[in-house]
């Protein structure tokens, strides 16, 4: 069976270059590991409740895999400054992986924060376009993959893998950022509709039920969760719903109205005004699958796809 071999995945120890982000909220340790059993690379997300919570997710994903498989951690540069904890939880890892490899992962989205991860020496970089689910940089503030990627990519040394993000949930997509020079793909979205992500039955339906414009970029989804401390020109992706028409229209009741509904909705598990991140690739996304099978799709199809992209290649007869 043919493998899909890149710079990323012979620094980081993986068989294929399937990414899972590290997607607060939605990542579970099991979800994280099923992801590394088939071969792919996996982020755990940095715990808002600190050390303790992220050493056991880190210990529950190695009871998980019965060989010692790498994980990534994820962490907000911005928390980073202001949070005592997430230094504490960073030192940990630090520490924890002395004997495994250590990789500075940065993501990007726009020329200048690449111009800048070059500069702090990552070893891996992200390009994430706007049409990615959760926080990244606004529409005005941001670029879509497609002209993220080859903007940045002769500004980024080429023993740096690059990564692309935004938007990503078939095989081809993965076949078409690797023929666009990426060194594989951070699949954020699909991984949402699986048995072992953390979002409700109801979120998952969601997502699958999504068609095309189905999520927008939006303060809405912060608002109303009181989680508005992102730096100037981040906002968020998600489904849209009640929560983001209320925003729009500027609901009577103002900026408490709206976050004491959103409360009630939590309470009362109302699927319509909830937060659900999810990315424009959302509307292809047709089913529930365990991810396991789904890094097996993502690369058994990219191999396809690119074998048959091959055969439009012939050499020119003199």
């Amino acid at each position: 069976m043919a493998r899909l071999r890149t710079s990323f995945t012979q620094l980081m120890g993986c068989t294929t270059p399937v990414v899972l982000p590290p997607m607060l909220g939605a990542v579970s340790p099991q979800l994280a590991a099923a992801v590394s059993l088939a071969g792919g690379y996996a982020f755990l997300p940095s715990p808002m409740n600190g050390l303790k919570d992220l050493q056991r997710h880190v210990s529950e994903y190695r009871s998980l895999c019965p060989r010692l498989l790498g994980v990534g951690v994820g962490f907000l540069g911005w928390r980073l400054d202001r949070n005592e904890s997430d230094r504490e939880c960073l030192a940990w890892v630090l520490k924890e992986g002395d004997d495994t490899v250590q990789a500075l992962v940065v993501l990007v989205g726009n020329i200048q924060q690449a111009e800048k991860a070059v500069q702090w020496g990552a070893d891996v970089i992200v390009a994430q376009g706007t049409e990615a689910g959760g926080h990244g940089l606004s529409h005005a503030k941001g670029t879509p993959l497609l002209r993220l990627l080859p903007s940045i990519l002769p500004l980024i040394p080429s023993t740096t893998p690059v990564l692309a993000a935004g938007g990503l949930v078939t095989p081809s997509h993965l076949a078409s950022v690797l023929a666009l020079g990426a060194s594989g793909a951070v699949f954020g979205t699909r991984m949402l509709a699986t048995p072992e992500a953390l979002y409700s039955p109801s979120q998952k339906e969601r997502i699958v039920a999504a068609g095309e414009g189905s999520t927008v970029r939006s303060m809405a989804f912060d608002e109303a969760r009181g989680t508005t401390q992102w730096p100037p020109g981040v906002d968020g992706r998600g489904l849209a719903g009640e929560t983001v028409s209320d925003y729009d229209a500027g609901k009577e009741g103002g900026t408490e109205g709206r976050m004491r509904r959103y409360m009630q909705a939590v309470k009362e598990g109302d699927a319509d005004r909830i937060i659900t991140w999810a990315g424009e690739g959302a509307a292809l996304v047709n089913e529930v699958k365990p991810a396991g099978e789904i890094v097996q799709e993502l690369t058994q199809g990219a191999v396809e796809a690119l074998k048959k992209a091959a055969k439009t290649v012939v050499e020119a007869q003199l």
